[in-house]
């Protein structure tokens, strides 16, 4: 008998954070300032327009000089304007590094409880498992080129040796908890040759696949290139290539694997998306990877690498019965 219980609680640090608390109060103090300024010239001209008619009146025997001292006044509260909007111009810029730059985080907090299922596989020493944890994650990218390039980097909490998670027992007397490089890339997408796209470095996956072959979590290191065709109808075929060290060694072999992927992207509907995408993976140097056990009774510790071709299928529909939807599946083998 197996009963599990998870409590989780997410607090958002920032998703983009715009510009500071400061700037908005001064951007609305001046959007204050000109609203005052424009209804005292609307009162001016209005003011002007009768002086002028009674000026042109058979009745004006006499020049009347308030009208000039009225075009003097709107002429005045016009370069109080400009004024008013050049200094809040200067106040409010911020420097210019920090132009483009946007910043995310969150925290999650969560409680595990796992009935009488854990421990021995003897029913008398099976007992409850209690297990408090957490997840902590902070980013920060920016672009250039008038974002053709983008360069971003996320830091997040962690156990060692476990690319699949990003979550921290509550453990170990106490002690201070470790965080790590989760994303550290660089991405360049020219404008002039549209659809393309290259990324290299820590990058979250970028291939299509479902968590059933590939954890979201584990975030591969390498290089990939990518190209999305014109839609043609509610077609969208794309493909894309790449090359990911997963082990590299000084005396011996390194890992590595390469991928080739080919597939197409249906709009269904508004609210309905298909995508279908099978992939070629060559894994080289597996014996020498860590993903598994070593030893001779192990037999993936002794394969030289896996040629892999996987079919991935996920369909998306924004609301049914008031939630999202997904179905996929997936199919692998390995030759």
């Amino acid at each position: 008998m197996k009963m599990v219980l998870t409590v989780a609680a997410v607090a958002f640090l920032g998703m983009a954070a715009p510009a500071p608390a400061e700037m908005i109060q001064e951007q609305q103090d001046l959007r204050a300032t000109i609203e005052a300024l424009s209804r005292r010239i609307e009162e001016q001209d209005k003011r002007l327009q009768e002086l002028e008619a009674q000026q042109a009146s058979p009745a004006a025997t006499a020049p009347d000089t308030a009208s000039e001292e009225y075009r003097q006044a709107q002429r005045q509260a016009i370069q109080d304007v400009l004024a008013e909007m050049k200094t809040q111009d200067k106040a409010s810029k911020l420097p210019g590094w920090l132009d483009d730059l946007k910043f995310a985080g969150d925290l999650r907090l969560r409680y595990e409880y796992n009935g009488y299922n854990w421990g021995s596989t003897s029913d008398s020493d099976k007992k409850d498992r209690n297990r408090a944890r957490y997840r902590l994650r902070f980013g920060v990218k920016k672009t250039w080129l008038d974002d053709q390039l983008e360069v971003g980097f996320r830091l997040a909490s962690g156990e060692n040796n476990d690319p699949t998670s990003t979550n921290q027992s509550f453990t170990q007397g106490f002690s201070k908890k470790p965080v790590w490089i989760d994303l550290a890339y660089a991405r360049y997408t020219p404008k002039d040759f549209k659809g393309f796209s290259i990324i290299a470095g820590k990058m979250a996956r970028p291939w299509i696949t479902n968590d059933i072959f590939f954890d979201s979590d584990v975030n591969p290191e390498g290089a990939w290139a990518q190209y999305k065709a014109a839609k043609m109808g509610m077609f969208q075929p794309f493909a894309g290539a790449g090359y990911f060290v997963v082990n590299e060694s000084s005396g011996g072999d390194d890992s590595t694997m390469y991928i080739l992927q080919g597939g197409v992207k249906a709009d269904i509907t508004a609210d309905m998306v298909y995508n279908f995408a099978a992939n070629y993976q060559e894994w080289t140097g597996f014996s020498a990877s860590g993903l598994s056990p070593r030893g001779n009774a192990n037999p993936l510790s002794r394969i030289p690498g896996m040629r892999i071709v996987n079919l991935s299928n996920n369909l998306d529909v924004a609301e049914v019965f008031g939630k999202p939807l997904s179905v996929f599946g997936d199919f692998a083998y390995n030759f």
